[in-house]
C-alpha cells in the first residue's frame, strides 16, 4: 500500500492508495493498522474502500482491536445523573423511568437503528425520521474542536468514520498537536508537561445549538463527570507525545484559578490551531476515515447536515499493539 502524505498536518497524515478495502487480505488490514498507528489520521477515498459494507467496515475496525465496545448503553453508562437514579444498568430499567429519561434512551436507541448487531457502530446524521426526530448523533449545525470521551482519562484511542450518503459539501477538520507541541517554546513545553485540565460539561459548547437530548448524549460520550482531571499531555498508543486539548469542556487547569487557566488556554488555541497542523477533509460518499483521539482533534464546520449520513465506530488498537508493538520514545 502507498502512503501519500496528508497536505497540512504537518509530519503525520496520510492517504492510502493501491488498496481496495473489499478484497484485502487479513495482512493487508493489519497492515494499513499499522501504518495508521503512526500516521494518526488515514484516508482511504472512495475508489479504494470499494463500496464496503457496514458489516465489511466492523471487520476491518475488529481486526484491531481484542474486543470491540459493547452496545451503546453500557458506552455512556458514565453518566453519573442516570446512575444514581436508576442504579447500574440503567439503561434496562425503561418501564420505571421519567418520562424525559425514557426520552433519551429514544433519542439514543434512534441512532442505532439497523445496526445494533454491529458493536460500537453508531449513525451520524441530521436525517429525520417520519415524525422529526433525529436518527443519528451530532445531528444539527457545526461541532467545536472536540475528541470522544474527552473529560475521561480512559479514552478510546481511534475513530473511524464512513461517508455513506449525502456527504458532498460537507467538512472535516482535524489537527495535529504532536508538531505543535515541538514547536512551543522550551518553557512552554515544561509548563505544558506539568498541566493538568479538569473538565466540566458546558451546554452547547461542542454543538451551539444541538437539542437538549442531543447534548446530554454528547456529555454521556464526551464528559460524563464533572471535575474529571486529565494530564493535558499524553502519548498515542505509538509513542507519538502531543496534547490532549479539548479546550471546549477544560474548565481550569488543576492549581490555576480559571482567569489564569483561560489566557493559557487562549495561547495554546493560538500555537495549535495553525494552518501549518490542521487538514480539512471535503467529504464525497465512500470515503473512509480513521483519526487519533489522544493527540488529535476534529471539528466539523458544516452547519447543514440533513441529508448526509454516516457511520462512526470508537475502539482499541490493543491487538494491533500485541501484534507489533513499536514503541516510540519521542
Amino acid at each position: 500500500m502507498r502512503r501519500l502524505k496528508l497536505p497540512g498536518f504537518g509530519s503525520l497524515g496520510a492517504e492510502i492508495v493501491d488498496v481496495d478495502l473489499a478484497t484485502a487480505s487479513e495482512g493487508e488490514i493489519l497492515q494499513l493498522g499499522f501504518d495508521h498507528l503512526r500516521d494518526l489520521v488515514t484516508l482511504i477515498r472512495k475508489q479504494h474502500v470499494g463500496g464496503v459494507s457496514l458489516e465489511r467496515f466492523h471487520q476491518i475496525c475488529a481486526a484491531w482491536a481484542i474486543a470491540l465496545p459493547g452496545g451503546a448503553y453500557e458506552v455512556w453508562a458514565g453518566n453519573e445523573r442516570l446512575r444514581q437514579r436508576y442504579g447500574d444498568g440503567w439503561w434496562e430499567k425503561r418501564d420505571g423511568m421519567a418520562a424525559e429519561d425514557r426520552s433519551l434512551l429514544d433519542e439514543a436507541q434512534r441512532m442505532t437503528q439497523g445496526i445494533s448487531h454491529l458493536l460500537g457502530m453508531v449513525r451520524v446524521t441530521g436525517i429525520r425520521d417520519d415524525h422529526g426526530n433525529h436518527t443519528g448523533m451530532f445531528a444539527d449545525g457545526e461541532l467545536e474542536w472536540h475528541s470522544n470521551q474527552q473529560g475521561t482519562k480512559d479514552y478510546l484511542p481511534v475513530v473511524g468514520l464512513l461517508a455513506w450518503e449525502g456527504s458532498a459539501g460537507s467538512r472535516t477538520e482535524f489537527v495535529n498537536t504532536v508538531d505543535a507541541y515541538h514547536a512551543l517554546s522550551p518553557s512552554w513545553q515544561k509548563t505544558c508537561d506539568e498541566l493538568v485540565a479538569v473538565h466540566r460539561w458546558e451546554n452547547n459548547a461542542v454543538a451551539p445549538g444541538l437539542n437538549a437530548l442531543q447534548d446530554e448524549i454528547l456529555k454521556m460520550n464526551l464528559c460524563p463527570v464533572d471535575g474529571a482531571e486529565v494530564p493535558l499531555i499524553t502519548h498515542s498508543p505509538y509513542g507519538y507525545k502531543g496534547l490532549h486539548f479539548p479546550f471546549t469542556s477544560i474548565s481550569h487547569f488543576k492549581g490555576m484559578s480559571e482567569e489564569e487557566s483561560r489566557k493559557v488556554v487562549a495561547y495554546l488555541k493560538e500555537q495549535i490551531f495553525r494552518e501549518e497542523f490542521v487538514y480539512g477533509h471535503d467529504w464525497e460518499d465512500g470515503d473512509l476515515m480513521f483519526f487519533d483521539n489522544t493527540v488529535t482533534l476534529h471539528r466539523r464546520p458544516t452547519r447543514d447536515c440533513s441529508k448526509r449520513l454516516m457511520y462512526r465506530m470508537c475502539f482499541n488498537y490493543d491487538r494491533l499493539l500485541q501484534l507489533r508493538p513499536e514503541p516510540l520514545t519521542t
